[in-house]
């Protein structure tokens, strides 16, 4: 699951939120992923050290913050990347410092700095393993999740890999450069199946029933049988969608135009579209609420899962672009001065 940040009157962000591999936008008609970093660090940039201990706690919220905790993870113009969790831990790509950040959930603590390859970002959990596109984006890892000690040998992404999610058996990733989607078997981290969407990919989301799929350089939202792997349908959701939510029974979707839209699993049709503005980020099903954040105020919205009623509008801090809900919070990384928060919903 999962830096950047741009101004943007249709502009996109390059990224992990400007990640999962940052293509450089073209003049005419920018069209960098909202929620990745805005450029790769060179091959040849030195890793910084750590600039706290493992033994780190949160740092203290203003009085009235609407977050619970909060950590610096990144720092200012390197924001964190991607977050993934198993529900006692909580691990976050610190794209240019290549480490990988935990942080126990049940202590607000953070607990391990792993440096890793090149360029973390989209992260995954899956059965005691994380996995984390590195190398600037370039190349699947799997980790242990306790050791974060890398379990055989990395998949290569014939592009740049943006978002990686994990479900229905398998772990899934976008080859943004190629178009594709890619399955992953998690046993071997070998890629099992590629399936070929055209125009550049962003993020997807995975049910038991579906992969549903934003793909960016269309203006459609694809929905891929995981068994198959292939395309079941096609739906124009809006002006490049860039991020995904699901359930077994719907997807949400948010675009680079501020709008957000709702798809019915039962129809594969449009069944409420939000008109947010400014840069809808990544979003997060919690019950019977989807949680959309937004860059551009760094707000954190509530909004009905299924009838698409606006509910509270949290002001969270810059840049906030992504959330992840583990051990009972939301987990929101801000892609501006590299924090993360901890909201309880």
């Amino acid at each position: 699951m999962i830096a950047r940040t741009l101004p943007r009157a249709r502009l996109l962000l390059a990224l992990p939120l400007l990640l999962a591999g940052c293509q450089a936008p073209a003049p005419a008609i920018p069209r960098s992923p909202v929620g990745q970093p805005a450029s790769s660090p060179p091959s040849t940039m030195p890793i910084e050290a750590p600039t706290a201990t493992p033994a780190q706690t949160s740092v203290p919220l203003p009085d009235g913050h609407p977050a619970r905790s909060a950590f610096i993870v990144g720092a200012e113009g390197a924001p964190p990347c991607g977050i993934a969790s198993d529900g006692v831990t909580v691990w976050i790509a610190d794209f240019r410092r290549s480490r990988l950040v935990a942080i126990d959930a049940a202590s607000d603590t953070v607990v391990a700095r792993h440096i890793v390859n090149g360029g973390p970002c989209g992260l995954a959990f899956l059965d005691g393993a994380l996995f984390s596109a590195e190398r600037t984006s370039k190349f699947l890892f799997k980790r242990d999740a306790g050791s974060l000690d890398e379990v055989g040998e990395p998949v290569l992404g014939g592009g740049t890999i943006w978002d990686v999610e994990a479900g229905a058996g398998a772990v899934w990733f976008v080859d943004r450069g190629n178009g594709e989607l890619v399955k992953i078997d998690p046993a071997t981290n070998a890629a099992v199946a590629r399936l070929e969407l055209g125009g550049e990919i962003s993020g997807l989301a995975v049910a038991a029933n579906a992969v549903w799929v934003a793909v960016e350089g269309t203006d459609e939202t694809v929905r891929v049988d995981p068994l198959t792997v292939s395309v079941v349908t096609r739906i124009a959701t809006g002006d490049q969608p860039i991020w995904v939510a699901a359930t077994d029974e719907l997807a949400w979707v948010t675009h680079a135009d501020g709008s957000a839209v709702l798809v019915d699993g039962a129809t594969n049709q449009e069944r409420v579209r939000l008109d947010l503005g400014g840069q809808p980020g990544e979003p997060a099903i919690v019950g019977d609420t989807v949680w959309i954040p937004n860059q551009e105020g760094g707000t954190l919205t509530e909004v009905g899962l299924t009838d698409g009623v606006i509910g509270r509008t949290l002001e969270i801090g810059p840049g906030v672009a992504q959330v992840v809900h583990a051990a009972g919070s939301l987990w929101v990384s801000g892609h501006t001065d590299g924090w993360v928060w901890r909201v309880d919903p």
